[in-house]
């Protein structure tokens, strides 16, 4: 699906890198699974008179979380402006522009807006049911957005934009910033720059990791490529002629004697690569596909099939019954999911996330064991 080149959602990459507008310019929009599961999340949020039970447990409790959030916000905006008597105008997902004279120019989609229409303040939620911790309000270009646009369509004294995260520790679901319209005003102008700058014909291409993420054009940029390129260049061509086990000892030695700088380079090229490892598996096999002669030094092999059992009881069961293995021998085989698990607890009894965890724990705790992965390298 096609949309607006510059939005709310991407205006901070405008910032980072201003010729990322030059670049993602009609290029197609592609979900991945994590984004349809926020589409979804947003879909019920949106009309809370959806029936709910028919989402996995995890799904429907981040949905009330997200409803006891929006409870918070009010909450503190009432509190903060000593509205008393709750008048207001309350609308869901509503489409938000800021507009330039008469012409539409950025587009926004705010989740919850409410209106207290005798005090003349405007709050705006945006929920974020991902895992990744996003900007804080008071610095987040697409809160920044919503509070100019909103500020469009209502008279307000101040606005109060408003960021909730329920995957997030309680303690940092919630962030909130005021905007006066002093402050209205220089915010105009500030995105009013930003967009500016990115719409010069020489905007100037920035890489970077916040930027590149999710940026559609990084299999054409050419300053992604770049800081690819440079990061692999510290280490050396491999001899072909090498054993595995040499090759990787080879490469152990390049890293060891590789400077924090050089190093550096290094985790950066790998993770830029793996942005686009998938993205370019996939449009190589689309093209080998619709012509067999495209990119001829690669070839695309058989499609691998698998089977999986579907039906894990009964499968137990007639394996048991014909031998040579008993029950408990075909289930030392298996690795239960304590996610899966708890969601059937869950499903089976109404039982809440906790009751459920505690049940396992209780039940089977003695045969648990706590495994530690690799502290993740997380660039500053």
């Amino acid at each position: 699906m096609m949309r607006a080149v510059t939005s709310a959602s991407n205006f901070h990459r405008r910032f980072l890198c201003p010729g990322s507008e030059r670049l993602e310019a009609g290029l197609s929009d592609e979900d991945s699974k994590d984004a349809k599961e926020g589409q979804l999340l947003h879909l019920y949020d949106a009309d809370p008179k959806l029936e709910r039970l028919i989402l996995k447990p995890e799904s429907r409790d981040l949905l009330r979380i997200s409803d006891e959030l929006d409870k918070v916000v009010f909450a503190r905006v009432e509190e903060h402006f000593n509205i008393e008597k709750t008048s207001f105008e309350e609308v869901r997902e509503k489409e938000l522009w800021i507009h330039k004279g008469n012409e539409p120019i950025i587009p926004g989609h705010s989740d919850r807006l409410r209106y207290y229409v005798g005090q003349k303040v405007l709050v705006i939620i945006d929920k974020k049911f991902g895992r990744k911790v996003v900007d804080p309000a008071s610095t987040n270009y697409q809160l920044r957005i919503y509070a100019v646009a909103g500020q469009e369509l209502y008279d307000s004294d101040h606005v109060v934009v408003a960021i909730t995260q329920p995957r997030l520790p309680y303690e940092e679901r919630i962030t909130m910033a005021m905007y006066t319209p002093e402050d209205i005003v220089k915010a105009r102008l500030e995105i009013f720059s930003v967009l500016s700058a990115a719409r010069k014909p020489d905007a100037p291409l920035h890489a970077g990791e916040q930027q590149c993420r999710y940026c559609k054009a990084r299999t054409i940029c050419p300053e992604f490529k770049r800081v690819i390129d440079v990061g692999l260049a510290v280490v050396p061509s491999l001899n072909g002629e090498l054993t595995v086990a040499a090759r990787q000892e080879q490469i152990e030695r390049t890293l060891a004697g590789c400077s924090d700088t050089q190093l550096d380079k290094v985790l950066t090229a790998i993770q830029f690569a793996g942005y686009i490892s998938d993205p370019a598996r996939d449009e190589a096999r689309k093209r080998k596909t619709e012509n067999s002669n495209s990119l001829p030094e690669w070839k695309l092999g058989k499609a691998s099939e698998y089977r999986v059992i579907t039906d894990a009881p009964r499968a137990i069961s007639l394996l048991s019954l014909r031998g040579p293995l008993t029950k408990d021998e075909i289930l030392d085989c298996s690795k239960p999911s304590l996610t899966k698990l708890r969601s059937k607890i869950r499903e089976k009894t109404g039982a809440s996330y906790k009751e459920a965890e505690h049940l396992i724990e209780d039940a089977i705790g003695s045969v648990m064991e706590v495994e530690t992965k690799r502290a993740p390298l997380i660039r500053q």
